[in-house]
Protein backbone atom coordinates (compact mmCIF):
# COMPACT_ATOMS: atom_id res chain seq x y z
CA UNK A 1 0.00 0.00 0.00
CA UNK A 2 1.68 3.21 -1.18
CA UNK A 3 -1.12 5.78 -0.82
CA UNK A 4 -2.21 7.12 2.56
CA UNK A 5 -4.99 5.15 4.22
CA UNK A 6 -7.06 6.98 6.83
CA UNK A 7 -8.59 5.21 9.82
CA UNK A 8 -11.05 6.79 12.25
CA UNK A 9 -10.20 5.08 15.53
CA UNK A 10 -11.85 5.63 18.89
CA UNK A 11 -12.29 4.00 22.29
CA UNK A 12 -15.47 3.90 24.32
CA UNK A 13 -13.83 4.18 27.76
CA UNK A 14 -16.77 2.79 29.74
CA UNK A 15 -17.28 -0.29 27.53
CA UNK A 16 -16.79 -3.43 29.60
CA UNK A 17 -16.66 -1.75 33.00
CA UNK A 18 -19.91 -3.47 33.99
CA UNK A 19 -18.40 -6.95 33.55
CA UNK A 20 -16.58 -7.62 36.82
CA UNK A 21 -19.33 -6.04 38.97
CA UNK A 22 -21.81 -8.41 37.32
CA UNK A 23 -23.97 -5.62 35.88
CA UNK A 24 -24.57 -7.33 32.49
CA UNK A 25 -23.26 -4.28 30.66
CA UNK A 26 -22.29 -0.65 31.06
CA UNK A 27 -25.60 1.04 30.18
CA UNK A 28 -27.54 2.83 32.93
CA UNK A 29 -24.86 2.24 35.58
CA UNK A 30 -23.14 4.66 37.96
CA UNK A 31 -19.65 4.77 36.45
CA UNK A 32 -18.22 7.08 39.12
CA UNK A 33 -19.42 4.71 41.84
CA UNK A 34 -17.78 1.74 40.11
CA UNK A 35 -14.49 3.61 39.84
CA UNK A 36 -14.67 4.53 43.53
CA UNK A 37 -15.16 0.83 44.33
CA UNK A 38 -11.96 -0.07 42.50
CA UNK A 39 -13.29 -1.25 39.15
CA UNK A 40 -11.39 0.04 36.13
CA UNK A 41 -11.68 0.86 32.45
CA UNK A 42 -10.76 -2.39 30.71
CA UNK A 43 -11.34 -0.99 27.20
CA UNK A 44 -7.92 0.66 27.25
CA UNK A 45 -6.28 -2.75 27.73
CA UNK A 46 -8.12 -4.01 24.64
CA UNK A 47 -7.01 -0.96 22.64
CA UNK A 48 -3.37 -1.55 23.59
CA UNK A 49 -3.59 -5.21 22.63
CA UNK A 50 -4.86 -4.16 19.20
CA UNK A 51 -2.22 -1.49 18.65
CA UNK A 52 0.60 -3.76 19.84
CA UNK A 53 -0.43 -6.29 17.18
CA UNK A 54 -0.08 -3.92 14.22
CA UNK A 55 2.82 -4.35 11.80
CA UNK A 56 4.77 -1.15 11.17
CA UNK A 57 5.60 -2.21 7.61
CA UNK A 58 1.90 -2.45 6.79
CA UNK A 59 0.71 0.65 8.67
CA UNK A 60 3.52 3.07 7.80
CA UNK A 61 1.23 4.83 5.29
CA UNK A 62 -1.77 4.93 7.64
CA UNK A 63 -3.10 8.17 9.11
CA UNK A 64 -4.96 7.60 12.38
CA UNK A 65 -7.69 10.12 13.20
CA UNK A 66 -8.72 9.77 16.83
CA UNK A 67 -10.64 11.91 19.35
CA UNK A 68 -9.16 13.72 22.32
CA UNK A 69 -8.85 11.83 25.57
CA UNK A 70 -10.48 9.88 27.06
CA UNK A 71 -11.45 8.46 23.64
CA UNK A 72 -8.02 7.48 22.38
CA UNK A 73 -5.56 10.29 21.67
CA UNK A 74 -2.87 9.49 24.26
CA UNK A 75 -2.91 5.74 23.69
CA UNK A 76 -2.71 6.02 19.89
CA UNK A 77 0.06 8.63 20.15
CA UNK A 78 2.08 6.22 22.28
CA UNK A 79 2.19 4.00 19.17
CA UNK A 80 2.74 6.82 16.68
CA UNK A 81 5.99 5.29 15.38
CA UNK A 82 3.82 2.66 13.64
CA UNK A 83 1.85 5.18 11.60
CA UNK A 84 2.50 7.88 9.04
CA UNK A 85 0.63 10.31 11.27
CA UNK A 86 -1.66 10.46 14.31
CA UNK A 87 -4.22 13.27 14.27
CA UNK A 88 -6.02 13.98 17.53
CA UNK A 89 -9.26 15.89 17.03
CA UNK A 90 -11.21 17.82 19.64
CA UNK A 91 -14.78 17.22 20.73
CA UNK A 92 -17.25 20.09 20.86
CA UNK A 93 -19.55 18.50 23.41
CA UNK A 94 -18.36 18.79 26.98
CA UNK A 95 -17.47 15.65 28.87
CA UNK A 96 -19.85 14.55 31.61
CA UNK A 97 -17.91 14.26 34.87
CA UNK A 98 -14.82 13.61 32.76
CA UNK A 99 -16.52 10.77 30.87
CA UNK A 100 -17.89 10.36 27.37
CA UNK A 101 -21.44 9.44 26.36
CA UNK A 102 -23.07 8.16 23.18
CA UNK A 103 -23.30 11.80 22.05
CA UNK A 104 -19.50 12.00 21.84
CA UNK A 105 -19.36 8.83 19.74
CA UNK A 106 -22.03 10.20 17.41
CA UNK A 107 -20.28 13.57 17.16
CA UNK A 108 -16.93 12.00 16.21
CA UNK A 109 -18.45 9.66 13.63
CA UNK A 110 -20.66 12.33 12.05
CA UNK A 111 -17.83 14.88 11.80
CA UNK A 112 -14.97 12.66 10.67
CA UNK A 113 -16.23 9.46 9.03
CA UNK A 114 -16.14 10.98 5.54
CA UNK A 115 -12.41 11.62 5.96
CA UNK A 116 -11.71 7.95 6.59
CA UNK A 117 -11.90 4.66 4.76
CA UNK A 118 -12.84 2.69 7.86
CA UNK A 119 -14.02 3.26 11.42
CA UNK A 120 -12.32 1.08 14.02
CA UNK A 121 -14.10 1.12 17.36
CA UNK A 122 -13.08 -0.28 20.74
CA UNK A 123 -16.32 -1.06 22.52
CA UNK A 124 -19.32 -3.33 22.64
CA UNK A 125 -22.76 -3.70 21.13
CA UNK A 126 -23.95 -0.33 22.45
CA UNK A 127 -20.97 1.37 20.82
CA UNK A 128 -21.70 -0.37 17.51
CA UNK A 129 -25.32 0.73 17.81
CA UNK A 130 -24.24 4.36 18.33
CA UNK A 131 -21.94 4.22 15.29
CA UNK A 132 -24.77 2.79 13.20
CA UNK A 133 -27.06 5.62 14.32
CA UNK A 134 -24.44 8.26 13.49
CA UNK A 135 -23.80 6.84 10.02
CA UNK A 136 -27.53 6.81 9.28
CA UNK A 137 -27.82 10.44 10.38
CA UNK A 138 -24.92 11.49 8.17
CA UNK A 139 -26.10 9.48 5.16
CA UNK A 140 -22.88 7.49 5.21
CA UNK A 141 -24.35 4.06 5.88
CA UNK A 142 -21.96 2.27 3.50
CA UNK A 143 -18.97 3.17 5.68
CA UNK A 144 -16.76 0.25 6.66
CA UNK A 145 -16.71 -0.49 10.41
CA UNK A 146 -14.59 -2.95 12.38
CA UNK A 147 -15.18 -3.70 16.05
CA UNK A 148 -12.49 -4.49 18.62
CA UNK A 149 -14.37 -6.43 21.33
CA UNK A 150 -14.29 -4.61 24.66
CA UNK A 151 -17.88 -4.86 25.90
CA UNK A 152 -19.38 -7.17 28.50
CA UNK A 153 -21.41 -9.33 26.10
CA UNK A 154 -20.48 -8.54 22.45
CA UNK A 155 -23.26 -10.15 20.41
CA UNK A 156 -22.98 -8.25 17.09
CA UNK A 157 -21.39 -9.52 13.89
CA UNK A 158 -18.96 -6.66 13.23
CA UNK A 159 -16.48 -7.69 15.93
CA UNK A 160 -13.38 -9.79 15.52
CA UNK A 161 -12.93 -12.51 18.13
CA UNK A 162 -10.15 -10.59 19.93
CA UNK A 163 -8.15 -7.34 19.71
CA UNK A 164 -5.24 -9.27 18.20
CA UNK A 165 -7.43 -10.82 15.52
CA UNK A 166 -8.93 -7.37 14.86
CA UNK A 167 -5.41 -6.26 13.94
CA UNK A 168 -5.01 -9.28 11.67
CA UNK A 169 -8.36 -8.63 9.97
CA UNK A 170 -7.56 -4.96 9.39
CA UNK A 171 -4.10 -5.85 8.07
CA UNK A 172 -5.67 -8.33 5.65
CA UNK A 173 -7.98 -5.63 4.31
CA UNK A 174 -5.21 -3.07 3.86
CA UNK A 175 -3.22 -5.70 1.95
CA UNK A 176 -6.28 -6.43 -0.26
CA UNK A 177 -6.60 -9.93 1.18
CA UNK A 178 -10.10 -9.58 2.67
CA UNK A 179 -13.51 -8.44 1.50
CA UNK A 180 -16.27 -6.26 2.94
CA UNK A 181 -19.65 -7.75 3.86
CA UNK A 182 -22.78 -6.55 5.65
CA UNK A 183 -23.16 -7.91 9.18
CA UNK A 184 -25.89 -7.39 11.80
CA UNK A 185 -25.72 -5.03 14.76
CA UNK A 186 -27.70 -6.41 17.69
CA UNK A 187 -27.91 -5.46 21.34
CA UNK A 188 -29.60 -6.82 24.43
CA UNK A 189 -31.52 -4.51 26.72
CA UNK A 190 -29.37 -4.53 29.84
CA UNK A 191 -32.14 -3.66 32.26
CA UNK A 192 -34.01 -6.73 30.98
CA UNK A 193 -30.88 -8.84 31.47
CA UNK A 194 -30.61 -7.60 35.05
CA UNK A 195 -34.21 -8.68 35.57
CA UNK A 196 -33.50 -12.12 34.10
CA UNK A 197 -34.91 -11.90 30.58
CA UNK A 198 -33.16 -11.74 27.22
CA UNK A 199 -34.52 -9.02 24.95
CA UNK A 200 -32.34 -8.79 21.84
CA UNK A 201 -33.03 -6.10 19.26
CA UNK A 202 -31.77 -5.78 15.70
CA UNK A 203 -30.35 -2.35 14.84
CA UNK A 204 -29.59 -2.87 11.17
CA UNK A 205 -26.41 -3.86 9.38
CA UNK A 206 -22.97 -2.36 8.95
CA UNK A 207 -20.32 -3.06 6.37
CA UNK A 208 -17.38 -4.80 7.97
CA UNK A 209 -14.31 -6.78 6.95
CA UNK A 210 -14.82 -10.51 6.83
CA UNK A 211 -12.11 -13.10 7.41
CA UNK A 212 -13.46 -16.60 7.99
CA UNK A 213 -13.10 -17.70 11.61
CA UNK A 214 -11.88 -14.32 12.84
CA UNK A 215 -15.11 -12.30 12.72
CA UNK A 216 -17.54 -13.68 15.26
CA UNK A 217 -21.03 -14.92 14.53
CA UNK A 218 -23.95 -13.18 16.19
CA UNK A 219 -25.53 -14.32 19.43
CA UNK A 220 -28.15 -17.04 19.07
CA UNK A 221 -31.05 -17.08 21.54
CA UNK A 222 -32.64 -20.37 20.59
CA UNK A 223 -33.39 -23.39 22.78
CA UNK A 224 -31.04 -26.21 21.83
CA UNK A 225 -32.90 -29.38 20.87
CA UNK A 226 -29.63 -31.35 20.73
CA UNK A 227 -28.95 -30.87 24.45
CA UNK A 228 -30.42 -33.32 26.97
CA UNK A 229 -31.24 -30.77 29.68
CA UNK A 230 -32.81 -33.26 32.06
CA UNK A 231 -30.01 -35.79 31.56
CA UNK A 232 -27.33 -33.19 32.27
CA UNK A 233 -29.25 -32.07 35.36
CA UNK A 234 -29.38 -35.64 36.65
CA UNK A 235 -25.64 -36.12 36.13
CA UNK A 236 -24.76 -32.78 37.77
CA UNK A 237 -26.92 -33.81 40.72
CA UNK A 238 -24.88 -37.00 41.06
CA UNK A 239 -21.60 -35.08 40.83
CA UNK A 240 -22.71 -32.63 43.52
CA UNK A 241 -23.95 -35.47 45.76
CA UNK A 242 -20.50 -37.07 45.59
CA UNK A 243 -18.72 -33.76 46.26
CA UNK A 244 -20.71 -32.16 49.07
CA UNK A 245 -17.73 -30.19 50.39
CA UNK A 246 -17.22 -28.43 47.05
CA UNK A 247 -18.28 -24.88 46.23
CA UNK A 248 -19.81 -24.57 42.75
CA UNK A 249 -19.74 -21.30 40.86
CA UNK A 250 -22.44 -21.46 38.20
CA UNK A 251 -21.99 -19.15 35.24
CA UNK A 252 -24.61 -17.18 33.32
CA UNK A 253 -26.92 -18.41 30.61
CA UNK A 254 -30.43 -19.60 29.92
CA UNK A 255 -29.08 -23.10 29.30
CA UNK A 256 -27.81 -23.47 32.87
CA UNK A 257 -30.89 -21.80 34.32
CA UNK A 258 -33.09 -24.38 32.58
CA UNK A 259 -30.89 -27.28 33.71
CA UNK A 260 -30.98 -26.24 37.36
CA UNK A 261 -34.75 -25.85 37.21
CA UNK A 262 -34.86 -29.64 36.87
CA UNK A 263 -33.12 -29.77 40.26
CA UNK A 264 -35.56 -27.24 41.78
CA UNK A 265 -32.71 -24.76 42.13
CA UNK A 266 -33.59 -21.20 41.16
CA UNK A 267 -30.53 -19.89 39.35
CA UNK A 268 -30.23 -16.32 38.09
CA UNK A 269 -30.40 -16.27 34.30
CA UNK A 270 -27.45 -14.01 33.49
CA UNK A 271 -25.42 -13.84 36.67
CA UNK A 272 -22.88 -15.98 38.50
CA UNK A 273 -24.36 -17.88 41.45
CA UNK A 274 -22.67 -19.92 44.19
CA UNK A 275 -23.95 -23.35 45.22
CA UNK A 276 -22.90 -25.43 48.22
CA UNK A 277 -24.49 -28.71 49.30
CA UNK A 278 -27.09 -28.14 46.55
CA UNK A 279 -28.18 -24.85 48.09
CA UNK A 280 -27.72 -21.37 46.66
CA UNK A 281 -25.47 -19.38 49.00
CA UNK A 282 -24.83 -16.42 46.70
CA UNK A 283 -26.77 -14.97 43.77
CA UNK A 284 -25.69 -12.69 40.94
CA UNK A 285 -22.25 -12.23 42.45
CA UNK A 286 -19.69 -9.57 41.58
CA UNK A 287 -16.01 -10.37 41.17
CA UNK A 288 -15.31 -8.99 44.64
CA UNK A 289 -18.03 -11.12 46.21
CA UNK A 290 -16.67 -14.20 44.43
CA UNK A 291 -13.15 -13.40 45.60
CA UNK A 292 -14.31 -13.13 49.22
CA UNK A 293 -16.41 -16.29 48.97
CA UNK A 294 -13.76 -18.61 47.53
CA UNK A 295 -11.43 -17.83 50.44
CA UNK A 296 -13.77 -19.87 52.64
CA UNK A 297 -13.60 -23.06 50.58
CA UNK A 298 -10.83 -25.50 49.78
CA UNK A 299 -12.57 -27.23 46.85
CA UNK A 300 -14.10 -25.18 44.04
CA UNK A 301 -15.59 -26.07 40.67
CA UNK A 302 -16.98 -23.78 37.97
CA UNK A 303 -19.88 -24.74 35.71
CA UNK A 304 -20.14 -22.82 32.41
CA UNK A 305 -21.96 -22.94 29.11
CA UNK A 306 -20.83 -21.10 25.95
CA UNK A 307 -22.72 -18.16 24.47
CA UNK A 308 -24.79 -19.51 21.61
CA UNK A 309 -23.58 -18.39 18.19
CA UNK A 310 -20.36 -16.69 19.32
CA UNK A 311 -18.52 -19.84 20.53
CA UNK A 312 -17.24 -17.96 23.59
CA UNK A 313 -16.95 -19.82 26.88
CA UNK A 314 -14.82 -17.49 29.04
CA UNK A 315 -14.45 -13.72 28.87
CA UNK A 316 -17.83 -12.70 27.49
CA UNK A 317 -20.66 -12.15 29.96
CA UNK A 318 -18.81 -13.90 32.80
CA UNK A 319 -16.01 -11.44 33.58
CA UNK A 320 -17.02 -11.71 37.25
CA UNK A 321 -14.85 -14.84 37.26
CA UNK A 322 -11.51 -13.06 37.09
CA UNK A 323 -8.05 -14.43 36.22
CA UNK A 324 -7.30 -14.54 39.94
CA UNK A 325 -10.19 -16.97 40.44
CA UNK A 326 -9.15 -19.08 37.45
CA UNK A 327 -5.65 -19.45 38.90
CA UNK A 328 -7.25 -20.92 41.99
CA UNK A 329 -9.66 -23.23 40.17
CA UNK A 330 -7.69 -24.46 37.10
CA UNK A 331 -8.98 -26.32 34.02
CA UNK A 332 -9.43 -29.65 35.83
CA UNK A 333 -12.23 -28.16 37.94
CA UNK A 334 -14.16 -26.67 35.03
CA UNK A 335 -17.44 -28.35 34.07
CA UNK A 336 -18.69 -27.38 30.61
CA UNK A 337 -22.27 -27.92 29.51
CA UNK A 338 -23.00 -27.46 25.83
CA UNK A 339 -25.03 -28.56 22.87
CA UNK A 340 -23.30 -29.76 19.71
CA UNK A 341 -24.72 -26.80 17.80
CA UNK A 342 -23.04 -24.33 20.18
CA UNK A 343 -19.55 -25.65 19.53
CA UNK A 344 -19.75 -26.03 15.75
CA UNK A 345 -18.00 -28.50 13.49
CA UNK A 346 -14.52 -27.75 14.80
CA UNK A 347 -15.42 -28.60 18.43
CA UNK A 348 -13.68 -25.42 19.59
CA UNK A 349 -14.61 -22.77 22.14
CA UNK A 350 -12.89 -19.44 22.73
CA UNK A 351 -11.50 -18.06 25.97
CA UNK A 352 -10.14 -14.63 26.90
CA UNK A 353 -9.77 -14.06 30.65
CA UNK A 354 -7.79 -10.86 30.19
CA UNK A 355 -4.59 -12.58 31.36
CA UNK A 356 -2.73 -14.41 28.62
CA UNK A 357 -0.85 -16.66 31.05
CA UNK A 358 -4.15 -17.80 32.52
CA UNK A 359 -5.55 -18.36 29.02
CA UNK A 360 -2.59 -20.61 28.22
CA UNK A 361 -3.15 -22.48 31.50
CA UNK A 362 -6.78 -23.13 30.50
CA UNK A 363 -5.97 -23.92 26.86
CA UNK A 364 -6.31 -27.51 25.69
CA UNK A 365 -8.64 -30.47 25.36
CA UNK A 366 -11.46 -30.82 27.89
CA UNK A 367 -14.65 -32.80 28.34
CA UNK A 368 -18.07 -31.22 27.88
CA UNK A 369 -21.43 -32.58 29.03
CA UNK A 370 -24.19 -32.99 26.45
CA UNK A 371 -26.40 -35.51 28.28
CA UNK A 372 -26.58 -37.98 31.15
CA UNK A 373 -23.03 -39.34 31.55
CA UNK A 374 -22.53 -38.36 27.91
CA UNK A 375 -19.45 -36.31 27.18
CA UNK A 376 -17.53 -35.07 24.17
CA UNK A 377 -13.97 -33.79 23.84
CA UNK A 378 -13.60 -30.16 22.79
CA UNK A 379 -10.74 -27.66 22.58
CA UNK A 380 -10.43 -24.45 24.58
CA UNK A 381 -8.51 -21.92 22.49
CA UNK A 382 -7.41 -18.40 23.48
CA UNK A 383 -9.21 -16.06 21.08
CA UNK A 384 -6.02 -14.06 20.59
CA UNK A 385 -3.91 -17.07 19.59
CA UNK A 386 -3.31 -17.57 15.88
CA UNK A 387 -3.71 -21.22 14.87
Amino acid sequence: MKRSFKICFFINPVAGIGGEPGLKGSDYVDIKKLISEGYRFTSYDKARRFLESLDKDVFKNVIMITPQDPMGCSIVKSFQNIFQEVRCVSLEKELVDGLTTKDHTIEFVEKHSRECEIIVLVGGDGTARDVSEALKRSGHEDMLVLGIPAGVKVYSGIFAISPEMSAYVLTSYIKDEATAVKRPVIDADENSLREGSLNIRFFGELNTIFVQGLIQDVKSSTTYADLDYEGVAKYLDEIMSENKETLYLIGPGGTLKKIFEYLSIEKTAFGVDALYDKKIIGKDLSSKEIKDLVKKFEKIKIILTPIGGTKFLIGRGNQQITPEIWKRVSRENLIIVTSLSKIGKDYKLYIDTGDKNVDLMLKGFVKALIGYREEIIIRLVPSWLSE
